[in-house]
């Protein structure tokens, strides 16, 4: 598989309808050398709402810091579309407008560091679109 360290090379995900009329995309992934792997994939737009769900930390991983962020198809920032796991809260990004237009957007994660203690460097995330 190519590697998906920028939007340009963003992994495609497979949707799968969900129980509210749009689709969800699910992530197992690993960053292997925090900060400094970026994981970045793309899902179609379908809808009108986009949702992100992860857990890294909260999982039982080593990643600290855990961050996704939704960018629009070109790569540029979409407006309050950011969110960084802590200790006692997952990722939870809930049902941001998509900008008219698009047609696809790109999600990122990224984690600060590894804790020297705990050597998983995996994460979970949802991907929601719906309408």
């Amino acid at each position: 598989m190519p590697p998906n360290d920028a939007p340009a090379t963003a992994e495609a995900l497979t949707p799968k309808p969900n129980a509210n009329g749009g689709f969800s995309h699910f992530v197992d992934g690993d960053i292997v050398a925090a900060p400094a792997d970026v994981d970045h994939y793309v899902v179609d737009v379908t809808g009108t709402k986009i949702s992100v769900a992860c857990s890294g930390w909260r999982y039982g991983s080593g990643l600290r810091g855990l961050k996704a962020t939704v960018l629009k198809g070109d790569g540029t920032a979409m407006a309050g579309a950011a969110q960084t796991e802590t200790e006692t809260k997952n990722v939870f990004i809930n049902a941001v407008t998509i900008p008219a237009g698009e047609t696809q957007l790109v999600v990122k994660v990224e984690a600060a560091s590894q804790d020297p203690l705990v050597t998983g460097t995996y994460y979970r995330c949802g991907i929601h679109v719906n309408p």
